[in-house]
């Protein structure tokens, strides 16, 4: 059972970093009100801060198996209109403007995994296992992973695994680009943050503009976008703070921005 003393999602914050926890392992961290809602506002939370990167991970061993369908207080079947601003999370996640990782380990699955896939990176552990698993419940799918599953893995690897669900394993999730680092079971979370580290090094302006870049390309044409990316460029280059950059080059030292 749920404990009353404890919150199904939790924010912490190291520097730069953020990480949310989904915090019900012994539910496999599976989803509940209380862990929509909070999630919900812990995002709008990040996205209002300075952090620049946030990491996304379950508390124990899985990440998120998706809808709690063996129990907990999601019998009932709640309509959309309780559910509309839970289903926009997905939407909100992949448009932060911190750069996002997904730390995939265990289960990951239904709306989990349309988290997941609304990050920008996938970083899982050897023992991580997938699946859409959506119609295996009898329902078409939300959080908009159709969506963020194309953009990842493209079309046809989409409809395969929306339309065939079923478990699939890291090894698998890699091959097919799903997850783009994979690490040993004990090591996921320190790599995790080790790489997140590596995101917070660069010119904070410029790692949230280039992350802008990247949503803008998923919209725009190319003449529309040059413009927004060439006005980006133009403006942070000027900037006296990020010369530090070229002198780090030039020195062949890590730069030390502010």
């Amino acid at each position: 059972m749920d404990s009353d003393t404890q919150p199904h999602v939790v924010l912490t914050r190291e520097g730069p970093i953020a990480t949310i926890r989904f915090n019900r392992p012994e539910r496999r961290n599976a989803l509940s009100f209380p862990l929509l809602s909070g999630f919900r506002d812990l995002l709008a939370e990040v996205g209002a801060s300075d952090a620049r990167v946030l990491v996304v991970r379950g508390e124990g061993n899985d990440f998120c198996v998706g809808a709690d369908v063996n129990g907990g207080e999601d019998r009932k079947v709640p309509g959309f209109d309780e559910l509309a601003s839970f289903y926009d999370t997905g939407r909100v996640l992949h448009e932060l403007p911190q750069i996002t990782i997904a730390a995939i380990d265990g289960g990951c699955a239904g709306p989990g995994l349309a988290w997941a896939c609304a990050c920008d990176f996938r970083f899982a552990s050897e023992r991580a296992v997938f699946n859409t698993a959506f119609l295996n419940v009898g329902v078409p799918g939300e959080m908009g992973l159709t969506w963020s599953l194309a953009q990842v893995v493209g079309p046809a690897w989409t409809r395969e695994l929306l339309l065939f669900p079923g478990k699939f394993d890291a090894a698998a999730a890699h091959r097919m680009g799903l997850v783009t680092r994979l690490f040993p079971n004990d090591r996921l979370h320190a790599e995790t943050i080790a790489a997140a580290e590596v995101l917070t090094r660069h010119y904070g302006p410029a790692l949230r503009a280039a992350k802008q870049n990247l949503l803008a390309a998923e919209t725009l044409g190319l003449g529309a976008f040059i413009a927004i990316e060439g006005e980006r460029h133009a403006r942070i280059a000027a900037e006296p703070a990020r010369l530090e950059g070229f002198r780090a080059f030039a020195e062949k030292r890590p730069p030390k921005f502010d």
